[in-house]
């Protein structure tokens, strides 16, 4: 027994798609628990009003860098590995991500009077204005940078460059605490274009400047199916809890957030687990649909029942209020993973196919659905958004169940 268990743990250690998912799968717990971190320094070293603006800014130059990479991360997944000229197909998608970074992040400065007042002032310095466009600009190749890793076979940097920003943000906290609200975006930021220097340097990358059209053509349309999937993932992190304020009240909506920040840990894996099966399908096509749904299967299974022993205990720490009026979302949220972790990969093989049209329409049809069904529970209150959003994914799982028989049934483990 011993033996065999030594082999499969071997084994393992050997199996790319196993090492790629671990990796990423660690680097998701690893970022949260840094984030948990920085944030809870900053309220101790901050103002309630410092804190407020900066996570505005930060927040706003997030979605922005979201916007600015046209969903080419996932498509340097899909096309990187077979690529001969990697190097140029990689920079001219850095580039036009950072162009498109200081164009959008230019745009959203001078429209800080009428959207944001509060933060005109960074209108008014020069220094703040180039310190928010670096700031704007990094974040999309930080991202880009992780496809880089994972078709190199090196997830393992995945984690330890997202480890290095976290502890950098924290050191950025205390070092430039006197420098008021803007140190906390420079902590943000700034530990980004670090993080991605040494590992550019690690990777012995060279610099290849300009973008190549053919590049950008040949990505583009994967890309932008993948684009309108991440706005309907972005709809989830900010259009679910405006909808919930809408209906039920802002106090409403904290019980909802964290209950879907906490089930997001355990959605995290089967987009984990469904980047490295692209990753490995793109270097070789015979890897298992199969074995990449048994490794999320097997834990997000762990993880519900982990869930229901502890769901209670870690809602508590926020509060008896969130344990009264969010455990029962948390459970739903919980089973509703079953479905979902197939729906994300499927949504990944669909990239490694091209089939583009499904790429766009699973987490769109996704959000929509949730939005319609839960209209049909709203007396039982934030439950709704839960109970919706179960619905949505069963029958997205149900359709994408009938449309992979094939893949299911024909393809060898």
């Amino acid at each position: 027994m011993r033996e065999r268990i030594k082999r499969t743990i071997i084994k393992s250690k050997n199996d790319d798609l196993i090492k790629s998912s671990f990796f990423l799968i660690s680097n998701t717990g690893t970022v949260s628990i840094l984030g948990f971190l920085f944030w809870t320094l900053a309220a101790w070293l901050f103002t309630v009003q410092e804190l407020g603006l900066a996570t505005t800014t930060i927040s706003a130059l997030s979605v922005i860098s979201s916007f600015a990479s046209l969903g080419l991360s996932v498509a340097l997944l899909r096309y990187m590995p077979n690529e001969k000229n990697k190097d140029k197909l990689f920079w001219s998608a850095i580039w036009i991500s950072v162009l498109l970074s200081i164009i959008l992040t230019g745009v959203f400065i001078f429209v800080l009077k009428w959207i944001f007042p509060e933060l005109t002032f960074i209108q008014e310095s020069l220094i703040f204005i180039i310190i928010v466009l670096i700031s704007g600009s990094s974040a999309a190749p930080f991202k880009l940078i992780e496809s880089l890793f994972l078709t190199k076979r090196k997830s393992s940097y995945v984690l330890s460059k997202n480890s290095l920003w976290g502890i950098l943000r924290l050191l950025g906290l205390v070092i430039l605490k006197s420098f008021g609200m803007i140190a906390l975006v420079i902590a943000w930021f700034f530990s980004q274009i670090i993080s991605t220097v040494v590992y550019l340097k690690l990777m012995k990358e060279k610099v290849v400047y300009g973008i190549d059209k053919k590049s950008i053509k040949k990505m583009l349309p994967l890309g932008m199916a993948n684009y309108i999937s991440m706005i309907s993932t972005k709809f989830q992190e900010i259009g679910f809890p405006l909808y919930v304020a809408i209906l039920w009240g802002v106090e409403s909506t904290a019980y909802f957030y964290i209950s879907w920040m906490i089930a997001n840990s355990l959605f995290a894996v089967s987009r984990s687990v469904g980047m490295s099966f692209l990753t490995e399908s793109s270097h070789n096509k015979n890897t298992s649909f199969k074995k990449a749904l048994g490794i999320t299967y097997g834990i997000t299974i762990l993880g519900i029942v982990l869930g229901l022993i502890f769901g209670k205990s870690v809602l508590s720490i926020f509060g008896e209020a969130y344990v009264s009026n969010g455990l029962a979302l948390f459970k739903i949220l919980l089973f509703s993973s079953v479905f979902f972790g197939f729906n994300q990969l499927m949504l990944m093989y669909y990239n490694f196919k091209e089939e583009k049209g499904s790429v766009r329409w699973i987490n769109f049809s996704i959000v929509l659905l949730t939005i319609i069904c839960s209209t049909f529970f709203l007396s039982k209150g934030v439950i709704a958004i839960g109970i919706g959003w179960l619905i949505a994914n069963f029958i997205v799982f149900l359709i994408l169940g009938i449309k992979s028989k094939k893949i299911l049934f024909n393809q060898k483990a």
